[in-house]
């Protein structure tokens, strides 16, 4: 796994958006953490942050990390951005953990 900056990208299997945050050593795959607007998804509590779209509402990082290949991660989502406080939380909480 190569981490590399950031960015929110929408995944086109899911229809949801995610943050992209390293790539396969390979070079094939993306790791990402996706966004919803959900508390919990089955027994996983989701971390809540800022929403990427208005930082005044709160949105959540599922705790999983998925594995998808570029060609589902393609689109860019420019309008999206994440709130600064939000970046360390999410690595504490879930890229540290995860990606060991």
């Amino acid at each position: 796994m190569k981490f590399i900056k950031w960015h929110l990208r929408i995944n086109k299997k899911r229809k949801h958006p995610v943050i992209v945050f390293a790539e396969s050593d390979d070079g094939l795959c993306y790791f990402n953490l996706g966004l919803t607007h959900s508390q919990k998804s089955g027994h996983h509590k989701n971390l809540q942050i800022h929403n990427p779209t208005n930082w005044d509402e709160i949105s959540f990082i599922r705790d999983d990390m998925s594995i998808d290949e570029k060609k589902f991660l393609k689109e860019i989502l420019n309008d999206y951005k994440l709130h600064p406080k939000d970046y360390k939380r999410i690595w504490l909480r879930i890229i540290k953990k995860k990606a060991k």
